[in-house]
């Protein structure tokens, strides 16, 4: 897998990438809005996030297999309504036949992680719609038991993080994970 990095959509080249690859199709929960080239006029779409800048302080990773085929992607952007945070996997997609090989932990988490070290707070947030990815990393973190067999097998980086609750982030109640700066 190869990792690039893109801060806003002058990279045409990347940014066809992301054009072509996530497809409306891909969507079951209605979020595609928040994805797509035909959908980027909406205010929390992905190419008008790139468009204003949002990860000018901050980056969008974009993962590509040997081939040259979109894996998937995700965000990490300083917070400007709280002083000193940072957002980490903003805006992350992974395609459907990917998602089971952990790659946001993997792949796209170190490396957020290290652009967001000088940080007095780092948080992750999800929405009702991927709520049970925050039960299932606080259930985690919390028991060390990820369900009653205990056959799946999160990477450790997701120890780095605990629960908050719910947050407002730009204007949106979202469940939210804070980054234990401590590495603990």
């Amino acid at each position: 897998m190869k990792l690039y990095t893109i801060n806003d959509l002058s990279n045409k080249e990347l940014i066809d990438v992301l054009k072509k690859n996530i497809k409306k199709e891909m969507f079951t929960n209605g979020l595609e809005k928040n994805y797509t080239w035909e959908d980027r006029n909406n205010p929390g779409n992905l190419f008008k996030i790139l468009a204003e800048g949002r990860y000018i302080k901050g980056c969008y990773y974009i993962i590509v297999d040997e081939s040259g085929n979109y894996v998937g992607s995700g965000g990490c952007n300083e917070y400007p309504y709280l002083e000193n945070t940072a957002l980490i996997a903003t805006r992350t997609f992974i395609v459907p036949q990917y998602r089971t090989e952990a790659l946001i932990g993997k792949i796209l988490l170190p490396p957020m992680i290290e652009s967001t070290k000088d940080y007095e707070n780092v948080y992750m947030t999800f929405n009702d719609c991927n709520r049970a990815m925050y039960d299932f990393i606080v259930r985690y973190n919390n028991s060390g038991r990820i369900g009653s067999l205990n056959k799946v097998k999160l990477d450790p980086i997701w120890k780095k993080f605990y629960g908050v609750g719910i947050m407002n982030i730009y204007n949106v109640p979202q469940w939210t994970l804070r980054l234990n700066m401590s590495g603990n």
